[in-house]
């Protein structure tokens, strides 16, 4: 695979991934505006609403969004699609820092933000296989790093800026 070929490929993917992040923004704006046009039916607005968890539910009764707290304590948002299948997470990890994926409607994640042990964001971009493709990752001494993998079994490294 030549270059242009790579430029096409990583081109297509970073439209894909806009694409994606459009979509998760607009799932949690709805679901944000559907909790507030829910509130807003109230005659007397309360100051603040104390809930161990909150569902919002489409018209046929199916849950579409929830906040909740997990088994650690820590706070979870979750958004999903009209047949049930949970497409959004947004959560802190395990070291309390934040992580958002994006998953498919089979649920498979295919989009991945975290952040990494020094502190550092990454951006993961996989198949349905759930085989890293893109990962876009920040790196405190070395800066920004792109890499672009096959997807196959071995999930084998074809490109990276900058190279090593």
């Amino acid at each position: 695979m030549n270059n242009a070929e790579l430029s096409v490929r990583m081109e297509r993917m970073e439209r894909e991934l806009q694409r994606w992040r459009r979509a998760a923004m607009a799932l949690i704006v709805g679901a944000t505006v559907l909790g507030c046009a829910a509130a807003s039916r109230q005659e007397e607005v309360p100051e603040m609403v104390t809930a161990r968890g909150f569902d919002v539910v489409n018209e046929a009764g199916k849950i579409v969004a929830s906040m909740h707290p997990d088994e650690s304590g820590d706070g979870r948002l979750e958004l999903y699609n009209s047949r049930g299948t949970r497409v959004v997470e947004v959560l802190a990890d395990e070291a309390g820092s934040g992580r958002i994926l994006v998953s498919n409607n089979r649920y498979r994640p295919v989009v991945r933000i975290t952040v990494d042990q020094h502190g550092n964001g990454d951006l993961a971009v996989c198949n349905d296989a759930r085989k890293s493709l893109v990962n876009l990752s920040a790196d405190k001494f070395k800066g920004g790093l792109i890499r672009v993998f096959n997807g196959q079994v071995f999930n084998k490294e074809l490109w990276r800026a900058p190279q090593k």
